[in-house]
């Protein structure tokens, strides 16, 4: 479908977040020309081949991070970054890092 004004074809702009705004939106189709408010007729007013090919895609909302998880994985990396500088091997890194985290982490003794 063409834009009735510039006679070009209508693009969709994908779905995303508004910078004014912070809302999440869903993709929709619009005129490539900026500042034209021309938009392709409603959905539902369109034969079925026009509907699917215009269906919306729906925002994907990515989950928020975990910072304990992300803060354990630090003090994990580092623990077993000093231990591995000390000369401390495999064996005795894989038995007692943990405990080294936890105490970190907890701020408990063990």
């Amino acid at each position: 479908m063409q834009c009735p004004i510039h006679h070009v074809d209508f693009r969709e702009v994908p779905a995303g977040v508004s910078k004014t705004t912070g809302k999440p939106y869903n993709a929709f189709m619009a005129c490539p020309e900026r500042g034209c408010r021309e938009k392709p007729p409603k959905p539902e007013w369109a034969p079925e081949a026009v509907r699917q090919q215009y269906a919306p895609t729906t925002v994907v909302k990515e989950d928020k991070p975990d910072w304990d998880k992300i803060a354990e994985g630090k003090v994990r990396h580092g623990v077993i970054c000093a231990m591995l500088e000390n000369g401390r091997t495999y064996e005795e890194i894989s038995t007692t890092y943990q405990k080294y985290v936890e105490l970190i982490i907890q701020e408990q003794p063990f």
